[in-house]
């Protein structure tokens, strides 16, 4: 008995250090985790509701700024414009369209209100989602956020997840297995939690979640023509598609830094600077945004038409590209800048197709 007491007496004295600590770093936490993300029985996970947080941290690299404010509002998705009469835009993704490492008005989807102000944009980004929540949260917010037009993005999370074989979960801390604690709600729980955390962690540890770089390698090499991954985001798209009151939609292959033909000195120079340590870690991405293509393919074929950003991306100097990527997935303040515009023709575009669908 006394064995769990003085256990527990030690997490306690623990959870109140790492807070403390936890606190005293970025100002952000009171006396438990409030993190971004939550438990939810249909989705599998969402973003907190009402959710503020002010982080000041090292920039990952000088093309991040490191300081950020994160403000969610109702269903834990991000507002601008709100009730603006031209009707509203609902944009899903994953951690790309989240972007929690720039300010809400600098995001893509910040910058798309402000060039259409008559829009109500609405950011559901969610850090670690795939294809499978994409579908999830539209079913559920349909009927009530009711969109003029919805942004879909295609995520490399499906190719990951499947690969590596676990449902992720984005936070500062851990990643879970699916069915790796006795109930998600007993999870959730331990997750707002700094000992939770830890706990979580070190599971993941032991049943191999947190893999070596080579482990990695290997692992997503062999499943690259793996069809369940490449299945289950056309399967997606076309029941997203096909959900009974779908407003028209815009499904889009997520930019990447990668392309062909740059030279061995080059690309050694450029790889640290957008998180890939060896040269066939970027060989992984070359060939999946090749699978990507049949991809493309499949659901342009089924009637379900899918926007490549890269053929524009890939115009650019190999130099001005890399700076428009803080890492291999996301996008620097520039490349908010340019998406935006890119994006934005080609919602244009869509509106003018579809001009009488206001809420």
């Amino acid at each position: 008995m006394w064995l769990v007491a003085s256990a527990l007496c030690g997490a306690l004295l623990a959870e109140l250090a790492l807070a403390w600590r936890s606190w005293r770093k970025n100002k952000v936490t009171r006396w438990r985790y409030r993190q971004p993300y939550a438990f939810d029985r249909e989705t599998g996970y969402k973003a907190t509701a009402h959710f503020r947080q002010h982080v000041a941290r090292p920039p990952k690299n000088a093309k991040s700024t490191g300081v950020t404010h994160y403000d969610t509002g109702a269903h834990g998705l991000r507002w601008h414009n709100p009730g603006a009469p031209g009707g509203r835009v609902l944009f899903l993704g994953d951690s790309f369209t989240e972007a929690t490492d720039q300010e809400n008005a600098r995001t893509f989807v910040g910058l798309l209100a402000r060039r259409f102000p008559n829009l109500e944009c609405v950011n559901a980004g969610l850090g670690g989602a795939r294809s499978v929540h994409f579908l999830r949260l539209l079913a559920k917010h349909l009927p009530e956020l009711r969109p003029r037009a919805v942004v879909v993005q295609l995520s490399h999370n499906d190719f990951y997840d499947a690969a590596l074989g676990l449902t992720r979960l984005d936070d500062p801390f851990s990643h879970r297995l699916t069915h790796a604690l006795p109930g998600s709600d007993l999870e959730s729980a331990l997750w707002r939690s700094h000992v939770g955390h830890l706990a979580c962690l070190a599971l993941a540890r032991r049943r191999r979640i947190v893999m070596s770089q080579d482990a990695k390698l290997r692992v997503l090499t062999e499943n690259l023509d793996n069809p369940a991954w490449a299945d289950q985001i056309v399967s997606c798209c076309q029941r997203m598609a096909a959900l009974k009151g779908a407003p028209p939609m815009l499904f889009y292959v997520s930019p990447h830094p990668f392309a062909r033909g740059i030279d061995p000195q080059t690309l050694a120079r450029a790889l640290p600077e957008i998180g890939i340590a060896s040269p066939a870690g970027y060989d992984i991405f070359v060939r999946y945004y090749e699978r990507m293509g049949a991809v493309k393919a499949r659901l342009d074929a089924a009637g379900v038409v899918i926007r490549d950003p890269n053929r524009r991306l890939d115009a650019l100097p190999f130099r001005e590209r890399l700076d428009l990527f803080v890492d291999r997935s996301h996008l620097s303040s520039a490349g908010h800048v340019w998406f935006a515009g890119v994006l934005g023709d080609s919602l244009e575009t869509l509106l003018a197709e579809h001009p009488g669908r206001v809420r």
